[in-house]
C-alpha cells in the first residue's frame, strides 16, 4: 500500500470512529487528549520545517528570477506582465467581491444570531497604518521565524534575494577556505 493510500486510510478510519463515537455516546475524554497531543506535535513538525522551506525557497527563487531577468528582456516583459496581471486581479476581486456581496445581502436574521453568538468575545482593536507597516519590517529575523511571522519573513526573505542576486564575488571561486583556487567548479 502506498503512503498515500495509507494516509487516506488513516484519515478516513480516524474520521468514521469519531462519527460513531459521538453517535454511540461513548466518553472519548483520554483518547482525545492523547490524538490532541499526537496532532499537537505534528502541527508544530509541520511548522518547523515551513519556515525554513519558505525563506529557502522565496530566497532561492527570487535571486534565480533576478538572475535570469537580467540576462533576457523576455524574462523580464514577462515578470512585469506576470506583476501587472497579479495587481489587476486583487483590484478587479476586490470591486467584485464588494459589489457581489452588496447584491446578496445575508438573510435578516443571520446578523442577529451572529451577534449574539459572539458572547462576551471582544474584537480586536485595527492598528494604525504606519503600526502596520513597521510590523512587516522584522527587528530580529530570528525571533519573526521562531513565531512563525511569515509575512515579515518572507519580506526579509525577498530582500535578502535580491541583494544575493546583486552580490558578485570578487576573485576566484574556492570551493575551501584551506585549499588553493581550483579552475574546476565546485
Amino acid at each position: 500500500m502506498s503512503n498515500a493510500a495509507r494516509i487516506l486510510a488513516g484519515l478516513v478510519a480516524g474520521l468514521l470512529l469519531g462519527t460513531l463515537g459521538a453517535w454511540a455516546g461513548l466518553q472519548l475524554g483520554p483518547a482525545l487528549g492523547v490524538t490532541a497531543a499526537i496532532g499537537g506535535l505534528w502541527l508544530d513538525a509541520l511548522r518547523m520545517t515551513v519556515v525554513p522551506l519558505v525563506f529557502a525557497l522565496v530566497v532561492t527563487g527570487i535571486a534565480a528570477a533576478a538572475a535570469t531577468a537580467s540576462a533576457s528582456a523576455v524574462t523580464r516583459r514577462a515578470l512585469i506582465l506576470f506583476a501587472l496581471l497579479l495587481l489587476f486581479s486583487a483590484v478587479t476581486g476586490a470591486i467584485l467581491g464588494s459589489a457581489l456581496l452588496g447584491a446578496w445581502s445575508p438573510p435578516p436574521g443571520a446578523l442577529l444570531a451572529l451577534r449574539t453568538g459572539l458572547g462576551a468575545s471582544e474584537v480586536p482593536q485595527i492598528p494604525p497604518v504606519a503600526e502596520w507597516l513597521r510590523s512587516l519590517v522584522p527587528t530580529n529575523v530570528v525571533s519573526a521565524a521562531a513565531e512563525g511571522a511569515i509575512v515579515p519573513l518572507t519580506l526579509f526573505a525577498l530582500l535578502f534575494g535580491l541583494a544575493a542576486a546583486a552580490f558578485q564575488p570578487s576573485g576566484p571561486r574556492r570551493c575551501s577556505v584551506f585549499l588553493p583556487p581550483s579552475p574546476i567548479p565546485c
